[in-house]
């Protein structure tokens, strides 16, 4: 929870009269932006699936997107060092891609 913490924290504060319609984002775009961003670089950061992102809303519903990946076991979240970064990665079939195996080898 540290992590999304310090992700909505660099969002900017809007005041009152800078009010913007709300944007049209569902959780299953979400779901399928992320999951073609874990397919495009085989992992990807936490921080770095939420750069760029300007409003609470859209961080919030990528949020529960990526909660639900995880319940769908299409995606796995882990974090190789304490208070460290957490990384993503695709599940294909129940097993992790070979190629992010290596990740969860101790050294």
């Amino acid at each position: 929870m540290r992590c999304f913490k310090n992700v909505l924290k660099q969002v900017p504060l809007i005041n009152y009269y800078e009010i913007k319609p709300a944007e049209d984002i569902s959780i299953e775009d979400q779901m399928e932006l992320i999951l073609s961003k874990i397919i495009l670089k085989k992992r990807l950061g936490f921080y770095e699936l939420f750069g760029g992102m300007q409003n609470k809303t859209e961080i919030i519903i990528t949020f529960l997107a990526l909660l639900e990946l995880v319940r769908h076991q299409k995606i796995v979240l882990y974090q190789p060092v304490y208070f460290g970064q957490i990384i993503i990665c695709l599940i294909k079939e129940g097993i992790l891609l070979k190629k992010n195996v290596s990740y969860f080898k101790k050294d």
